[in-house]
This record gives C-alpha cells, structure tokens and sequence, in this order.
C-alpha cells in the first residue's frame, strides 16, 4: 500500500494542478511527503544530497532505469518529454519509487528534434537542455558515487542482456507471435514487407528513419561500448556468501546485549578483504536494498555476524528486519541494488539448529545441530549419519572468474586429502579445454588457477578421485 503521484513550492494548490493523486490520504491536502522529496532533490547541500535522496527514494531502481531508458534511447520518458512515469510513496520501506510506463517510444521514436545521428550517438550522461531541467537526474550526475553506480548499471546491462545473441532470438520469437495479427490487420500504417524489413534494417519514413530493432541494438551497443571504455567502472562484489544463519536463535548465541535474536553469517571466500559498505543485506527480493553494511571490513577467509533483530538501535550489524523461521528469501546485494552477490531461498527452520554451506562457501547446504556462528563450518556440526569416509568436495572461489581463481578441496571431517585428484576444464560443449592436474597430491588442498587467454563463457570444472567424480559450472568473464 502507498500513494502514487503521475506527473514548485511549497503551496499545495501547485501541487494538485502539477501532480494526479492515484490514491488517497487521510488528508486530500497532505502533500507532505512529495513535498519533502521535491525539497530533498532540490535544496541538498551537494555533500549531502546522495545520504539524503537515498532517505526517501531508491535510488539504486531508478538508476538502473536510467541506464536502461538511455540505451534504449526513450526520451518520451522522465528524460526529455517529463512524461510516463508515476511516483510511488511505498508505505513498507517509506520511500519513493519510480515507475515508468508508455515504453513504445524506445529505439530513438520520440526524436526530441535531434537526427537519426544524434539519437543514435546519445550520450551515456545526456541530459535535458537547460530550458527543460530534470533535477533529479543532473543531480545524480553531477554525484561522484551515485554516477559510478549508473556506470555500473550500465555495464552489467551491455555485457548481459543488451546483447545480438540473446535479443536477436527473442525478437523473432515475438515477430513469430504476432506474424499472423499483423498481417491481417488491413487498417495497419504500414505493408507486411516493412514489417519484415524493419525486423533487421532502417527504414525511411517520410523525411526521417525508422531503426530496425536488430539494426539498432547492433549499432548502439558498439557506440556505447566506446563510450564506457573511456570510463574507470568499479568492479562489482564477488566471493561473498550466505554461509550460515539461525531463523530462531532460543538459546545459541547471544548479542552484545544479551539477547538470543536471529543472526546471519557472512564469508568473504577472497584472498583479499572486502569492504562492505554500501552493500546491502535482504530479506524481500522486492526490497534489495532494505538494510544497507557500514563501513567494515571482511578480512580475506573472514566471517562477520549479523544480527537480524529488526532493531537497528542495538547497534551498526543490527538489521531493520527479522528472519522467518517459517522460510523466507535472504540476499546480498551488490550497491546498485540490482544484481545479487548471494541469494538463496530457505524452508521452514527449528530451534537452534542453523541451516549452513559445508564446505564453507559451497553449493552444499545442511543443518547444523551445533552451530558455528562466526567459524568455520564442520562435518563435526552434523548429525554422525551425515558424514562418510569417502566424502570429498570442491569449491571455486571467485565465480565468475576474471583473471585468476582458487580451487579449495575437502575431504571427510575436513581431514588433509591425501588421495591423488585430477582436475579438468570443459566448455560448453563438453570439449576438454585444459587440465591443470591429472592423478596427483594437492598441496595444501588448494590450487590457484591463471585463466590466461582462454576466452569467457560457460565452462565446466571435473574433479575426480578415489572413484568420485563431480561437475560444476564455472563462469569466466
């Protein structure tokens, strides 16, 4: 529930010729809180105007909007025009949202009186002539981090989802959809050959041109792939788990205070420490950034207790929600609030039995009769019908991985492996790539692997030994 404003002063008359009320206060004249935003957006000191926006906007969604609306060139948007959007005051966190709608000006539609050139060519960082100011966005701008955060966005989106081999195929699957009403539409604009034409290329219309979906999204990514090299982007976060939580803390450990609440562990599986700050940790996917880390510091192989009390007062690793034992969604979220670092989504959950990754960091998920919170976890955490001689695990840390990456082998009650192992990499089509061992002793039950020049993708990761073989995906970007 929330009140939704569609697109001055402080005089609320202004208000009601500016702004359509979707829906009702208690109050029709209690403008109050779109008043407050527009004052935040407007009168934050330039040192302040980041923290400040942040209090009353997720700002983390609309950036990533932002980077979506410019790639797609729509400027009959809150860029250009000023036209269709809404605001929402969302009642459960007390911000504004933004949401667009009236999306079928993309692929540069609505000119805004520039030519195919200009349009096409578009700016990361454009922004509305002076004689039609959109605050909100030049003031984003003109902020050091929330622009690194745009950049961010923007990047992720290019080299995940703008891309020929996987927008190509959904535009024929759609063209496929509707084939068959188009061509039997006899009051259309234009001829069933346009329609195919414009599929692929431009076309002229009157004394302009009209992008072919393929065309454009072809052009425009290699534009803007220019342009983004010639900024500094940060890296996103990567190698931070979920690795153990407690939903119903009875009698397990107790927080500064005192008090058995319900807590979250986090590993840092990196070789380095990660700083946390403006990370943010979740229970609603629709909320990613509902409690956000302060400043501190992981150190490489680290955990960090948090506790989930819904009572932020007790202090700065103290969230603004609880855990459902009951089951729930719990994430951490890279600061542009968009991508996960880490997610997963739990069952129901008993009494001082947490629920954790053993080995550490792995895809392998128990229960934990004898919790670990802040330690690593252990096969002696389990019931003895969990453990068997012949376990044997791996685990691969960064993944997705850029330049280099560590395998962590474990074997039964974390013991040292001392069997011989031989560890492949295949890609996607099950071609064997390289193999960095082949029936030999780890050392330290850890291997540190250089990609070099082989070239990102989908890969696959085989170990085997003592008659175990396991499978896992591997990401190299």
């Amino acid at each position: 529930m929330g009140i939704i404003y569609e697109c001055g002063t402080d005089k609320y008359e202004i208000y009601r010729e500016k702004f359509r009320r979707k829906r009702r206060r208690k109050s029709e004249n209690d403008w109050s809180d779109l008043v407050n935003f527009i004052d935040v957006i407007n009168n934050s000191s330039a040192e302040d105007f980041s923290d400040n926006l942040q209090e009353v906007f997720h700002v983390q969604n609309f950036l990533f909007f932002s980077a979506l609306n410019n790639l797609f060139v729509n400027l009959d948007s809150y860029f250009g025009s000023g036209h269709n959007y809404y605001v929402y005051h969302r009642s459960d966190t007390d911000k504004f949202i933004h949401i667009p709608w009236d999306c079928n000006e993309t692929f540069a539609n609505f000119t805004w009186n520039m030519n195919p050139y200009q349009l096409m060519h578009l700016p990361i960082f454009w922004e509305n002539p002076p004689n039609q100011p959109r605050p909100l966005i030049t003031r984003i701008f003109d902020n050091e981090e929330l622009r690194d955060l745009y950049l961010m966005d923007y990047q992720f989106i290019l080299e995940n989802e703008f891309r020929e081999d996987i927008l190509f195929p959904r535009i024929d699957e759609l063209a496929n959809l509707i084939r068959p009403a188009v061509y039997e539409d006899t009051l259309k604009m234009f001829s069933n050959e346009l329609f195919e034409q414009n599929l692929e290329e431009d076309i002229q219309f009157m004394n302009g041109i009209i992008f072919g979906l393929k065309s454009f999204i072809t052009a425009r990514r290699n534009i803007i792939e220019d342009q983004l090299a010639g900024f500094n982007i940060e890296d996103r976060t990567e190698g931070l788990f979920i690795n153990e939580f407690m939903a119903k803390n009875e009698s397990v450990i107790a927080d500064e205070n005192g008090d058995y609440e319900d807590w979250v562990e986090i590993y840092n599986a990196n070789d380095f420490s990660v700083n946390l700050e403006g990370l943010f940790l979740t229970d609603d996917a629709q909320t990613p950034d509902k409690w956000q880390f302060p400043n501190i510091e992981i150190p490489a192989g680290s955990f960090l207790l948090i506790w989930t009390d819904n009572d932020e007062e007790d202090g700065e690793l103290h969230t603004n929600f609880k855990l459902s034992a009951s089951g729930e969604y719990l994430a951490i979220y890279n600061r542009d609030a968009i991508i996960p670092v880490d997610s997963l989504t739990f069952g129901e959950q008993e009494e001082d039995i947490s629920y954790g990754r053993f080995p550490d960091g792995s895809e392998q998920w128990e229960f934990f009769e004898n919790p670990t919170p802040g330690n690593a976890n252990s096969f002696t955490s389990f019931d003895s019908e969990f453990v068997h001689d012949n376990y044997f695990e791996i685990s691969l840390f960064p993944n997705p991985v850029s330049e280099k990456c560590k395998f962590v082998f474990y074997s039964a009650k974390n013991e040292p492996n001392n069997a011989n192992v031989s560890l492949k990499i295949y890609n996607a089509k099950g071609q064997l790539v390289q193999t960095l061992l082949e029936d030999e002793k780890i050392e330290n039950n850890s291997l540190v692997w250089n990609r070099g020049n082989i070239c990102s993708g989908v890969y696959f990761y085989q170990l085997k030994t003592d008659g175990i073989s396991i499978v896992k995906k591997m990401i190299l970007k």
